[in-house]
Formats: structure tokens, C-alpha cells, sequence
């Protein structure tokens, strides 16, 4: 069973179960699916976002499944707040699944992609309020994976149409990148996009 897209594979179950646990209702078909690792976000009733996830019970790693309650921890960044958590052992798959409530922005995403191809045309008081982000969040200290190496040939394919817009409207910060990657001490980078 490839778990890697969970849009092709019968999961109901395993919402039934989020939804239990949460104890609220997920928006099953505004759901949006990873193509690349395994995971899907919905919209619930309260008002608020899950993600599920999941990982193999012999492969877990602890900093992959607690960078929402770390980031708690961080003043001054807008991102949403996680709320809750539920982890259960599923037999039938061989795997442990962790459905994720957090708050949920009410502004349309930037982009439907994981890319900003063209210039969403957003006013400069959002392109400033980034760049104040991620001053602050370079500010904090992190020995957390920031993006491992197996991810880096995705990431240079979006960087390549990504790269201009936010070159274009954060040119001014300076991005704190390790070339000896994978571990990075300075979780504040904005990105490498912006290079």
C-alpha cells in the first residue's frame, strides 16, 4: 500500500478516527493532499485546520513530529498556533498516524502550488511584514532539520520559478544558510530563495 499520496488511497477510515480523537468534523472534500510525502490538511467546523500525517513505527523521528509544539516557543513570527494533537497506531498499515489541530488563516493561500511563478500582486505592508518575520525568526537559536538533502532536488525545481518573486521583494534580508547542510543552526533562514 503507497501511502505517499494519500489522495489515491482509501483513508476514511483514518479521518473517522481524527475526527474522534479531535472530536471535531473535517471538511473531507476541501481536503488538500501532498504528492510528495504523505500528508493532507482539511478544514474542520471549528474553524480551525488538521493535518494528518503519518510515519512507519520503526522510523520515527522525534523532531518530525514535534515542530508544531516548538514552534510555540517562537514570539514575533505569524504562523498558525498549534492546539492539539492526536497519535494512534494503525495494525492494518503498519504505521503511527498524528492528526494536528492548529488555527486556520481566513486569507487565501498565495499560491495553489508549492511555487510562486508570477508576482501575486500583494501590497508591500505583506512583503514588509516578511521581511520582519524573518529578521525575528533569525533570531532564534534551533539545531532542528530545517530541509534534509533527499529534499533538496525537489526544492531546486520550485526555487527555479520561486526565486524571482521573492528575490524581487526581499532582497534586502540577508538569509542565513550552512552550505554543510542538513542540520542548520540559524532556523531563522527565510529561505534559500532569496540568494
Amino acid at each position: 500500500m503507497n501511502l505517499g499520496d494519500l489522495s489515491k488511497t482509501p483513508h476514511d477510515d483514518v479521518l473517522d478516527e481524527a475526527e474522534a480523537r479531535l472530536r471535531l468534523r473535517i471538511s473531507r472534500q476541501d481536503g488538500h493532499y501532498s504528492a510528495l510525502n504523505g500528508t493532507a490538511g482539511f478544514p474542520t467546523d471549528a474553524g480551525t485546520w488538521v493535518r494528518l500525517s503519518w510515519h512507519r513505527p520503526a522510523k520515527v523521528s522525534a523532531q518530525a513530529i514535534t515542530g508544531f509544539e516548538a514552534a510555540l516557543g517562537l514570539d514575533g513570527v505569524p504562523r498558525p498556533v498549534w492546539k492539539a494533537a492526536a497519535a494512534w497506531h494503525d495494525r492494518g498499515r503498519d504505521v503511527v498516524w498524528r492528526a494536528e489541530e492548529m488555527t486556520r488563516s481566513a486569507d487565501p493561500a498565495v499560491s495553489e502550488t508549492a511555487t510562486i511563478a508570477v508576482d501575486p500582486g500583494l501590497p508591500e505592508a505583506w512583503w514588509s511584514e516578511l521581511r520582519a518575520a524573518c529578521t525575528t525568526l533569525a533570531r532564534y537559536e534551533t539545531s532542528r532539520l530545517c530541509v534534509s538533502q533527499e529534499h533538496r532536488a525537489v526544492d531546486a525545481d520550485r526555487e527555479a520559478h520561486t526565486a524571482p518573486v521573492v528575490r524581487q521583494h526581499c532582497a534586502g534580508l540577508q538569509p542565513h544558510r550552512t552550505e554543510t547542510a542538513p542540520h542548520r543552526r540559524d532556523g531563522g533562514r527565510c529561505d534559500d530563495l532569496a540568494r
